[in-house]
């Protein structure tokens, strides 16, 4: 791959080369899977997480919380909403998606602090 064949907003054709070609779409990367590309510097995946937006949570900034086996993070986003990123071990992850419950982590620690924050900031 040494670029790219399209179209602008007018429809006329496009042909733009470069010396270098990026596909940073992904972890399923289209342009991974057309061109096989030789592999290298590969790291192994960071570990699963569940992304959640709560409303009223009242942060004023980025928070993060690492334990045992997991880690979370918290920053206000739009709308009054708040990012929450849990990440847990793959085994802990997939017990999670049924039961939140289930995993080692220590949920009621991370539950106290935001129903403390959310009750504080109402």
């Amino acid at each position: 791959m040494v670029g790219l064949r399209g179209t602008d907003a007018d429809g006329r054709p496009v042909t733009e080369l470069a010396t270098v070609v990026i596909g940073a779409d992904g972890r399923n990367s289209a342009v991974a899977k057309a061109v096989q590309p030789d592999q290298y510097n590969e790291k192994p995946a960071v570990g699963p997480a569940f992304y959640l937006y709560w409303s009223g949570v009242g942060s004023s900034g980025f928070e993060v919380f690492v334990r045992d086996r997991c880690g979370m993070a918290a920053f206000p986003t739009h709308d009054d909403l708040t990012l929450v990123i849990v990440g847990l071990p793959e085994d802990d992850f997939n017990a999670a998606r049924t039961n939140w419950r289930a995993p080692s982590c220590e949920w009621s620690t991370w539950r106290r602090h935001w129903v403390t924050r959310t009750v504080r900031n109402t």
